[in-house]
């Protein structure tokens, strides 16, 4: 059982508490190659994941006052991805009577309340195969080689109060959000800022591009997998609310992505067997 038991109601990076069957929140870095097993539930007030609970673009608070204004943002795309969240041919698998995953926020902000199977909320992060590890030069493992960027495993039930999915609860462009050019913590916020004010639009494609949540592959295995947010918003068995997401490979030839054995969806607003709601990204709204 994995539980993160703080539920204040603030509006901080730490406020409410998520919990994931690996990692609670992951702000930039990479992971490889790893397995959670035999997880029986995660449940946290702001967001719960099987897997993860939180995959969140990260930020330049700690790197020294780093001067982004003198550094080639756009033909320097790797300094972008150094804070986006990746994870490479992963899975979870839950306990063989059934993994529950449940997000217990109740009130009225926003960011509180995403439950998924694999992840609570993905917000900028990428998910890729291990074929796509090994095109970055990644060392693997010898470990048994996932054949799809994520697993899922003996889900139950996923469960919010706003937002569910078999996968994830919410998947959302980094990018998406608002922008205070004037802030100094948020990474995209600043490069946003300078591109913006420089009116260099084709700059700002190729940034929005490295910072897409992207699922190359997945598979979702249920055990009568119900995933629930009647008194939220959205519910799907896949993603609860995609906005802005890239979700499987265009040009390939077989099924990337399924969900196996669903049971049920129930949302309050929105539900469908793959998506809840699934919608276009702003670019951003630039205080």
């Amino acid at each position: 059982e994995v539980e993160a038991l703080a539920k204040d109601e603030g509006t901080g990076i730490n406020d409410g508490g998520s919990a994931g069957g690996y990692v609670g929140r992951m702000e930039g870095g990479i992971i490889t190659q790893a397995n959670a097993l035999d997880v029986m539930s995660v449940e946290a007030y702001r967001s719960a994941g099987g897997f993860a609970g939180e995959m969140i673009t990260g930020t330049l608070a700690n790197l020294g006052g780093i001067n982004l204004a003198e550094l080639d943002i756009v033909n320097n795309l790797g300094l972008v991805s150094t804070f986006v969240p990746v994870i490479y041919g992963s899975q979870v698998q839950g306990y063989q009577s059934g993994m529950t995953v449940e997000a217990t926020a109740d009130n009225n902000n926003t960011a509180f309340g995403n439950a998924g199977g694999f992840a609570g909320i993905v917000s900028g992060g990428q998910i890729w195969d291990l074929a796509k590890a090994e095109a970055n030069s990644i060392t693997l493992t010898g470990l048994d080689r996932l054949d799809k960027a994520a697993k899922v495993s003996n889900v139950k039930s996923v469960t919010s109060n706003r937002f569910a999915g078999g996968f994830a609860g919410v998947m959302d462009s980094a990018s998406a959000l608002e922008a205070d050019v004037e802030s100094e913590s948020g990474l995209l916020n600043q490069i946003l800022g300078l591109i913006i004010s420089g009116k260099e639009i084709d700059s700002l494609v190729s940034v929005l591009n490295a910072t897409l949540p992207t699922v190359g592959s997945a598979e979702v295995n249920g055990q009568n997998l119900v995933v629930n947010a009647e008194n939220g918003e959205a519910a799907g068995g896949f993603v609860g609310k995609a906005q802005g997401a890239i979700i499987g490979e265009r040009d390939s030839a077989e099924i990337t992505t399924t969900v196996n054995n669903l049971k049920a969806v129930t949302g309050c607003n929105y539900a469908g067997g793959f998506f809840g709601l699934s919608d276009v990204a702003g670019v951003a709204e630039v205080a």
